[in-house]
Formats: structure tokens, sequence, C-alpha cells
């Protein structure tokens, strides 16, 4: 997985004001965080998850568990940083990614006292790069420790929520501060993956990309902040994650026959995804 942001001239930006669309030549990318899990090389990032009270973060009965350091599996909390493994996440077991800047003075907002809090990936306008499976696990029977049995999903969150309660009330979810899902399984064992966002107000793509349960995938998922935009770009196979992707290169994403069908439109462009880059623009997702 390779978050980038948009450069101009070579110089570095933590957002541009050029949209991807556009794509001068003069405009590039340049990677801000990498990991590759073959290898166990992460850099730029950290993983978390909700495991607060057992390592690190918090836990009360008022809030529940907290932001922590994620387990190399991400079944548990952990005291320090650690790389996730090279390894499947089984059902309901979630770890989300974040810069390596911790959070400092009132840079973040607030966020819960005690809770491990760090950076999101900022900028109206970023771009990641994923490569990915999704097999199935063949459980289709909820239950308390799997809640949501055979139901993989790649969202982005707005990092306002988790760092306060990512489950419950007492954050901006509900307001519609932004949660877009790009890649997600809504029902068990459903071979087809949507793209929705969850802000104020809410809505889903018709479209829909196969999900790879025998194979890697890989993907590109653009926030154009100038034109209020999401792209998601399904990418072929040989296709390089370089330190820097010129515009060209990004402009040449949306075509090819890597992006059409099992129903899945060119580009899969997300028409509601605007309602998250609204608030990017406000700097909503420090």
């Amino acid at each position: 997985m390779t978050p980038l942001t948009q450069t101009s001239s070579g110089t570095p930006a933590l957002s541009s004001t050029i949209a991807p669309s556009v794509n001068l030549d003069a405009t590039s990318w340049t990677r801000r965080a990498y990991y590759n899990a073959e290898t166990s090389h992460a850099d730029g990032l950290v993983f978390l998850n909700n495991h607060g009270g057992a390592g690190s973060g918090v836990f009360d009965y008022a809030f529940g568990m907290s932001l922590s350091y994620a387990s190399t599996d991400s079944t548990t909390a952990a005291v320090s940083p650690q790389v996730l493994a090279d390894t499947l996440l089984n059902d309901s077991i979630e770890v989300s990614i974040w810069t390596d800047q911790q959070c400092q003075g009132e840079a973040c907002g607030y966020y819960r006292p005690g809770t491990v809090a760090y950076h999101g990936f900022s900028g109206a306008s970023k771009m990641f790069l994923m490569e990915f499976d999704m097999p199935f696990s063949n459980n289709t029977i909820s239950s308390w420790e799997h809640p949501n049995p055979d139901m993989p999903a790649i969202w982005a969150l707005n990092a306002d929520i988790a760092r306060t309660q990512q489950y419950g009330n007492c954050s901006c979810w509900a307001t519609g501060c932004g949660e877009w899902d790009i890649f997600e399984a809504v029902s068990p064992g459903d071979f087809r993956l949507s793209s929705c966002v969850h802000a104020n107000p809410s809505g889903c793509e018709g479209a829909w990309f196969q999900r790879p349960e025998n194979k890697t995938i890989k993907a590109a998922v653009i926030f154009d902040g100038t034109n209020n935009a999401g792209n998601i770009y399904l990418l072929p196979d040989e296709t390089d994650f370089p330190t820097t992707i010129s515009g060209t290169t990004v402009a040449g994403f949306g075509s090819g026959d890597g992006n059409v069908g099992n129903g899945v439109l060119p580009g899969a462009v997300s028409t509601y995804a605007a309602r998250v880059f609204d608030l990017a623009n406000q700097g909503a997702s420090r």
C-alpha cells in the first residue's frame, strides 16, 4: 500500500492546486508512506486497531476501547508500533493505517485522552495505491466474535472519528464528517465489492468490483480535492508502485480493459464521494 500526494516541479507538498484530471507534465505524485507485507517493510506509517486498554490506549465502560498499537496480526494491542505481518486477517479483524506522525498539542484537534493518536493522511488531493486479495472464509453465521462474517472491506474514515470513538455516538460520524467504503462486501460471502459514502447525505455506487478471491489485484484510489471527486481504478497486474509517478501516468489509469467487466463502470468514479472531499478541503482529515 502506497499513499502519495501531488507535487509540482518536484517540490514536495501535502496537497496541490492541480487536480489529477488536469495532469500537466510538470505535475507528479510523490510517495509519503509505503508498506510491503512480503518484505515486512513499512515506512512513514503506523498500524493501529481498537483494542485500547490492553498494552496501549485506554478502556472504560462509557466509551469502550480506544485506538491502540496493533499486534502483528491485529488481533490484540501492542505496547509499541509493530509491522503488520504477511498474514490473512480473519473475519471481523480490523487494522487502520495512519501516518507515523504523532499528534502533538492541538494539531489534531480534540481526541480521547489516553488514546494512541496519530495524524491521518491530510491534504484534499491524495492517492492510495494498493495490492490485495479477499478470499472467502465461508463463514456465514454472525456471532459475538465475528459480527461481520466473510464481509471484507477497505475504507477511508475521517481521522476525527477514530481518535474519539469509532464505534459509538461520541464522534462526528452521525453528523456526516465522512466515511468512504471503497471496496466493501456488504453481505456474508458476497462476490461483489461496492463503494459507498456515509456523509450528509450518503449514497452508494451502482457499479461494483469483482471480489479478488484467488489472486491479488492492484488499484488506485484518488482523492481529487480540486474537483471534489473520488476515483477508483483497477490497474494492470504489471503496474509498479514507484516513489514518484507522473501526472501523465495517473491520467492513463482510467483507460484500458482493466477497469471494465462484471458490472464495473470504467474507473468506477464515485459520484457521492464529493461529500467527503468537501470536508477534506476544510482540513477535517488531519
